[in-house]
């Protein structure tokens, strides 16, 4: 597997934890300490994607640039947000964000790399 391949696919098991801990916090009253645990590893995926940015190409580079554009976006209103209140884990932690995560970027690397998810056969 290629260096680009084996950070593809790394990035896309960090996505999908991401999107572990989002059910997580919807299904606890929208709480901080889940709130947190997302930023924590979406901030993760950020620092991941901007290390293979540089050595990926075509398709795969659009997809994570997208992806990155979103977590750019998603963590500097979450930071915003974070600041406005010392909040307790138990505390709902919600902020507008019009620019929803995209989707199909993580469907085409998931494509691209016959990814399936960790948890999935």
């Amino acid at each position: 597997m290629s260096k680009t391949s084996l950070h593809i696919v790394s990035i896309l098991q960090k996505l999908e934890k991401s999107s572990e801990i989002y059910v997580h916090y919807l299904e606890n009253n929208k709480s901080y300490m889940y709130a947190k645990k997302l930023y924590d590893n979406n901030t993760d995926v950020f620092c991941s994607i901007k290390t293979c940015l540089p050595i990926a190409s075509g398709e795969t580079a659009d997809s994570l640039r997208c992806i990155l554009s979103h977590l750019t976006n998603w963590m500097s209103l979450w930071e915003e947000h974070d600041k406005k209140s010392s909040y307790q884990d138990s505390d709902t932690f919600v902020f507008q964000n019009a620019d929803h995560f995209p989707k199909d970027s993580e469907k085409k690397l998931m494509r691209l790399y016959n990814f399936n998810g960790v948890n999935k056969s």
